[in-house]
């Protein structure tokens, strides 16, 4: 089992993996929470800090979403995973840890606020579980998700477009 789960998280992760020709300095967006969100109490408007995003000396331009990032997206600011806070030493165990990180951000942005289904389902369906008992009938087209669009919005931040 533990195999085919990293290589679910490769999966996930190869859609989040940012490349570009170049990086500039860590600004700050504004993400906005559509309507169609659960906000639990939280707020629809949340400052995120690009710099929560991790790069890689060997490849600067790509961009990985850590546990800290996924808080400052999360419209409670709810600490939504820790794998990422004391970082391994090596670039492969620290690639895995960003991994699980995004798999406990999408899996808690689907279940609690209903955003990020269609990628959450993606990566339960690899993982052998049934997305259609989890999600409901046509998690499909459920494919709005603040995650990425803040990712998107840093991207365009950085000029790494």
């Amino acid at each position: 089992m533990h195999k085919n789960w990293n290589m679910a998280f490769k999966a996930a992760v190869a859609g989040w993996v940012l490349t570009a020709a170049s990086a500039s300095a860590d600004p700050q967006i504004t993400v906005q929470h559509p309507p169609s969100v659960t906000l639990m109490g939280g707020q629809r408007t949340r400052t995120v800090d690009c710099g929560t995003l991790v790069r890689f000396p060997q490849r600067p331009t790509e961009l990985w979403a850590s546990c800290a990032f996924a808080q400052q997206v999360d419209s409670n600011g709810q600490k939504i995973c820790s794998v990422t806070d004391n970082m391994p030493a090596g670039e492969r165990e620290q690639k895995n840890a960003l991994s699980i990180a995004l798999y406990q951000s999408l899996i808690h942005f689907a279940r609690v606020h209903h955003d990020c289904v269609a990628q959450a389902g993606a990566v339960d369906s690899r993982l052998g579980r049934n997305a259609d008992a989890i999600y409901g009938p046509g998690w499909q087209g459920k494919t709005s998700c603040t995650l990425i669009q803040a990712r998107d919005q840093c991207r365009a931040a950085m000029d790494l477009e």
